[in-house]
């Protein structure tokens, strides 16, 4: 459970990261996990969408583990639990 939490932040933070403040930019070798863990998310089934009252706006999330997307595939220790892809290693930074 702790993980999970650990896992969350850590794509929430370095999504709000890249995207919000646009002082973050991933190397090359990062950028190619993230491109492909999008890509395989995008085209995933268990990619569900979920249109709350109010906004106007769709978010997605993965069916199985239940994490937000896109902030989902910058958690690096993550491992999608469908086995479709795992934690970018440590020593690629």
């Amino acid at each position: 459970m702790l993980n999970t939490i650990k896992n969350i932040a850590d794509g929430w933070l370095r999504h709000s990261m890249n995207v919000w403040l646009k002082k973050y930019k991933p190397s090359k070798e990062i950028q190619t996990y993230l491109d492909d863990r999008f890509s395989v998310c995008m085209s995933c089934d268990h990619m569900s969408v979920m249109n709350y009252p109010g906004f106007n706006k769709d978010f997605r999330f993965c069916g199985k583990c239940k994490c937000a997307f896109p902030s989902l595939i910058f958690a690096y220790r993550k491992e999608c639990p469908q086995r479709k892809w795992g934690a970018i290693p440590d020593d690629i930074k």
